[in-house]
Order: C-alpha cells, then structure tokens, then sequence
C-alpha cells in the first residue's frame, strides 16, 4: 500500500516503509522541547561516531567542506 507524502514533499508517493522510517527519524508526534531532546541526543550519539568522524574527514578532504 502507498501512502501520500506529508505536504513538505510535493507530488511524491513513498511506501509504508519509508513512511514508517521518516516518522521514526522525525519523531513528528513529540512537542517542540521533547523533539528538541530527541534531536540533541541524535546529534551527542553521532559526534564521537567513528563512522561519522570518517565521513567528516572524508568531505573535507574531497569538498573542502569543514566540519
């Protein structure tokens, strides 16, 4: 079953899936301070991430992008 994307992607049919996982992502259900929360410990969880830190590196040193 496809689902309509919420208004801020215009014209776009997404899977339930997909839906499922942007909600999860987006958390759009929480209160403005609770998403606040949400968003500050995504951002603690990914700043000593190895993987992250690689990916950092790597855009600096192919795009000259700063992190």
């Amino acid at each position: 079953m496809q689902a309509t994307a919420p208004g801020w992607i215009p014209r776009v049919r997404i899977g339930e899936a997909t839906l499922k996982r942007l909600q999860e992502r987006f958390q759009p259900h929480l209160t403005e301070k609770a998403a606040a929360e949400f968003m500050l410990d995504r951002i603690h969880e990914s700043y000593n991430n190895y993987r992250t830190n690689l990916y950092d590196a790597f855009q600096k040193m192919q795009n000259g992008i700063p992190y």
